[in-house]
């Protein structure tokens, strides 16, 4: 294997913002222009259960924060948090009591007290791709490339028109990651220069491939059609990859890791569990799914999601599987295909489809509640932070669940 600095999800836990360090991006096309300024953050507090950084939480997109504590009472409701002019598209990221999202070319600082903006910066090129927080400093895809402004203010610290659109950055306190067009990028934290660390072109593959991939201990984990990578997040080196059995596509999932293992799921209705040193499979499991879903991992439990195809009238299932077990020890039928990552706090599962939320008693998979008053599609997996959940609407607003 290649280079892994001595880093662990714990020390990320632990570290995620308080310490400034170099920042690595997977990302797609070619540079045409960067710029910077000298507005420089400060450090923050460790995480804490107020604190949900980025999607999937992590760097490793395990979708587990285990100090967390969202709603539990079955009678929550939606209080209106955000109406914007625009569209949102992804998951707000939230820090003590400020929400930061993207929506109609701004980005925003809410407070989630008073719902009223800290601060609300201009960006022509912001559509709304996942904003990711680590130390004072917010990193969001543009339209035509990535930009990084300081959290307290929004004062822009620099911009990479790279060419990409909708980049999802993943960001570790020694990275920033995140995949377009087919390329995978590392961005330098202190002006934005990118470096192209894998082109999947290279390898005869194309579309569908993942748009946010895991990072852990110097190595990215991402999918390319039927091909799952572990790639060298310094030197872009390919430590190893795994194919698909049935050369079934694997792309669509974003992958999700616990250091020793790799957790993706397939086109051919299987997850898959893979070695992290060598990219063997240690075992794999139906799930019924015919689109590859995100998986997401808390204490030996993974929860995704199972849909049987739109076009063939097929279902959709929310499951539980033990990964010592290596079986599913709970499930719970949905109504819709269109779902999205599950995420898990100290005691719950959450999930979001087109128009529902609903909350699970993690261990034994009974419905604490669920919510569908939405009469717009739900853009994103929910944000969970200090006893509420965030859930974001395509059409522009952003509620407050308690």
């Amino acid at each position: 294997m290649g280079w892994k600095p001595n880093r662990t999800r714990r020390t990320w836990l632990a570290s995620c913002a308080s310490t400034v360090a170099g920042v690595s991006v997977l990302a797609g096309c070619t540079s045409d222009s960067s710029e910077t300024n000298e507005d420089e953050p400060e450090n923050d507090d460790a995480l804490s259960a107020d604190t949900w950084p980025m999607y999937g939480v992590d760097p490793q997109n395990t979708g587990y924060h285990p100090t967390a504590t969202g709603p539990t009472s079955e009678d929550v409701t939606a209080k209106l948090l955000l109406e914007s002019n625009g569209t949102v598209s992804d998951s707000p990221a939230v820090i003590g009591d400020t929400l930061y999202t993207a929506a109609d070319n701004q980005l925003y600082a809410i407070n989630t007290e008073t719902g009223e903006n800290e601060w609300r910066s201009d960006f022509p090129d912001i559509r709304g791709a996942y904003p990711a927080i680590s130390d004072n400093r917010i990193y969001v895809g543009m339209n035509e490339g990535i930009a990084t402004v300081n959290r307290n203010n929004g004062n822009l610290i620099w911009q990479n028109s790279v060419g990409i659109s909708n980049v999802c950055p993943v960001v570790d306190s020694g990275a920033v990651i995140a995949s377009e067009n087919l390329l995978l990028y590392q961005f330098d934290i202190d002006n934005g220069e990118e470096t192209i660390i894998h082109n999947l072109r290279d390898d005869n593959l194309g579309r569908p491939y993942t748009s946010i991939p895991a990072y852990d201990d110097g190595s990215v984990y991402f999918a390319g059609e039927h091909v799952l990578y572990s790639v060298n997040a310094k030197n872009g080196s390919v430590e190893w990859t795994f194919e698909n059995p049935e050369g079934k596509s694997m792309g669509e999932c974003n992958p999700a890791t616990d250091g020793e293992n790799i957790y993706i799921s397939g086109a051919d209705k299987r997850l898959y569990t893979i070695d992290t040193e060598d990219g063997t499979q240690k075992w794999s499991i139906k799930t019924k799914s015919e689109t590859p879903q995100s998986p997401s991992l808390a204490n030996g439990i993974l929860y995704v999601v199972a849909s049987d195809g739109v076009l063939s009238g097929g279902g959709s299932w929310l499951l539980a599987i033990d990964t010592k077990k290596e079986e599913v020890i709970w499930e719970d039928s949905l109504q819709s295909n269109i779902n999205y990552k599950p995420v898990i706090s100290n005691s719950s599962v959450y999930h979001a489809n087109s128009r529902q939320v609903l909350a699970y008693d993690r261990e034994t998979g009974d419905r604490r509640w669920k919510i569908d008053e939405f009469n717009e599609p739900i853009a994103g997996p929910p944000t969970i932070s200090d006893d509420h959940a965030f859930i974001s609407l395509k059409s522009g607003e952003i509620y407050l669940i308690t």
